[in-house]
């Protein structure tokens, strides 16, 4: 298996993609049901794949040292291409608190130091979130639960983006189950440089309306909707203005999983099992279903369901999905692996 691939699933770089959206509408990729039969859709299901431990280059401690991380501007840190969460400056999100207090870095974005793990900034976009199943909206104070129950709105997922604008800057770019997408300067302790509201009308429940994470590529950044028929919405990065809405016309629960995206095109993945590739204008150019029974090359009798956390994974020009995701809102179970290849990339 190429190293290449995250072990997760999650790709959020198109840089590494081969197949392109004009290959997907013009005819090359076709029906992809109809191309399982020709042998252009590989499904298949195995053992999750746990990669060896390898090498990590070192991480600088300063402006101009030779590594593989770079050098935050006016810090000791560095933004590496390697790490955990999307980016390593020493970055992570935080899910809400999880007891009667809500911490100061609940729903937070941080930037830790690499060599020892302390917290260098944090941006906390909600505060006192703390958030515990069977407990009531207020509790008495001095119980196991918090005396007024959070929304429970946590980055969740890979839901930070580390991005490069056309002029050299770079900007950190999440959203999460708040429906609030934001833009922090990593250069300037976090500093917000804009934000965004993506709901309309009434803030999401504890559900969350970003659940998983969107995908970027230099421009905008995409993020799906975990809302009454799904959606998928384009974010300039220079400035937060919305530029689309894509309706996708899912079931009411809308789409749950990470996107991920190549030139000219974002996959996302609903809670309906429908795996979706929107163009550049926010439209719909080709689309799978994915609740279905599948026929594996591995013999192992399996089926699809729900598209949930990993979203698409993009290499080499093929497309991998993995279906079946159940979750907290009834998803279809399943246990299937779905690999997705151009005839092009068929037949090189």
């Amino acid at each position: 298996m190429s190293d290449d691939i995250s072990p997760y699933g999650v790709t959020q770089n198109a840089d590494a993609a081969m197949i392109t959206a004009d290959e997907l509408v013009g005819g090359r990729a076709g029906s992809m049901r109809e191309n399982a039969v020709a042998g252009t859709l590989s499904p298949w299901s195995t053992a999750p794949y746990i990669p060896p431990l390898r090498q990590r280059e070192p991480f600088c401690k300063a402006k101009g040292d030779t590594c593989k991380a770079r050098p935050i501007r006016g810090t000791d840190l560095c933004v590496s291409e390697v790490g955990f969460g999307g980016f390593a400056i020493g970055g992570n999100v935080s899910g809400n608190s999880y007891g009667p207090i809500a911490a100061d870095t609940s729903d937070s974005i941080l930037a830790l130091d690499m060599d020892d793990g302390h917290i260098v900034w944090s941006h906390q976009e909600f505060k006192g979130d703390s958030f515990m199943v069977g407990c009531g909206p207020k509790n008495p104070q001095g119980s196991n639960c918090p005396e007024t129950l959070g929304p429970d709105w946590d980055f969740g997922g890979a839901s930070i983006m580390l991005q490069t604008l056309p002029n050299g800057r770079d900007v950190l770019v999440a959203a999460g189950k708040g429906g609030v997408a934001i833009a922090l300067d990593p250069d300037a302790n976090g500093s917000v440089l804009w934000r965004t509201v993506l709901y309309e009308g009434q803030p999401p429940s504890a559900l969350g309306l970003v659940l998983f994470g969107g995908t970027a590529d230099g421009t905008r950044a995409y993020f799906p909707l975990q809302q009454p028929g799904g959606g998928l919405t384009a974010v300039r990065l220079d400035n937060g203005t919305i530029e689309w809405k894509a309706r996708l016309d899912t079931d009411r629960r809308g789409q749950g999983g990470a996107a991920s995206s190549i030139p000219g095109a974002v996959f996302t993945g609903g809670w309906d099992g429908i795996l979706r590739a929107v163009d550049g204008n926010g439209k719909v150019i080709w689309s799978f279903d994915t609740n279905a029974e599948f026929k594996t090359i591995n013999g192992v009798q399996a089926r699809g369901g729900s598209l949930g956390p990993p979203g698409a994974t993009i290499v080499n020009g093929m497309v991998y999905v993995v279906s079946g995701y159940i979750g907290v809102q009834q998803g279809t179970p399943g246990n299937i692996l779905l690999a997705f290849a151009t005839e092009a990339t068929k037949t090189d």
